[in-house]
């Protein structure tokens, strides 16, 4: 069975991006941070500033995606159908505890957006800091799970998992340029490893098959290496 036909598949991918080209995109996210966050207008977008989540004006910024414009080989391996990116990206600067996300499902924030929310998909966490392995990260709970009930919390997208207790945990030691790559029903939190730092850039791209892709939407197609809008 391949990885991505497993939807609690977690791969930690060494290599994946340039680390010249992540160096350029945490350049350009400290340098404009604080003025993007300042255009957010609405209550949504106040919420996940709170949460330290990006504002749409800095999410939609096409350069995120310069990262998928010459995806390696490791990582067409990983993805295989899945070539289709979801836009925008999740944009975070991870600075204070209550930016760390609870245990959650992907699929629990699809199931939120509702008719807008991806049926199946692939989620990219790519970390930006020079060295990755000293801030904050994300811990996978390594059971073979189903869907599980998701409660309101006061994270990012607001829902979180009810008290559960998982029988492997574990995390990836990340160099600049790897990436983690798993399904939507992998159990992950925010975790600082010990003597790391809780200060964290990254990216999250999350990814689907063209097949199951959304009536207008917008995507990134990796294949073509261009923008798309899927038609109503």
């Amino acid at each position: 069975m391949q990885a991505t036909e497993s939807r609690t598949f977690v791969k930690h991918v060494s290599g994946a991006f340039k680390p010249a080209l992540l160096r350029e995109l945490r350049i350009y996210m400290n340098t404009v941070w604080a003025e993007q966050q300042a255009k957010a207008q609405t209550e949504r977008e106040h919420i996940v500033i709170k949460n330290g989540v990006a504002s749409d004006a800095l999410r939609i910024e096409p350069r995120w995606y310069d990262v998928w414009r010459t995806p390696t080989l490791p990582i067409r391996e990983t993805l295989k159908l899945y070539t289709w990116v979801t836009f925008p990206p999740i944009v975070r600067i991870v600075r204070e505890e209550n930016h760390m996300v609870p245990w959650h499902q992907d699929i629990g924030y699809m199931r939120q957006l509702g008719a807008k929310g991806h049926s199946q998909i692939i989620t990219c966490f790519i970390p930006i800091d020079e060295e990755p392995s000293k801030h904050a990260t994300i811990q996978f709970a390594r059971d073979d799970l189903p869907e599980l009930e998701h409660i309101p919390t006061t994270g990012y997208r607001g829902v979180g998992l009810k008290d559960i207790t998982f029988s492997q945990l574990e995390h990836y030691e990340l160099e600049l340029g790897d990436c983690l790559i798993f399904g939507e029903l992998a159990a992950h939190r925010t975790f600082v490893p010990l003597n790391a730092t809780l200060e964290r850039r990254s990216l999250e791209f999350r990814l689907t098959q063209p097949k199951i892709a959304l009536s207008n939407k917008d995507y990134f197609d990796i294949e073509s290496g261009n923008f798309i809008h899927t038609n109503a």
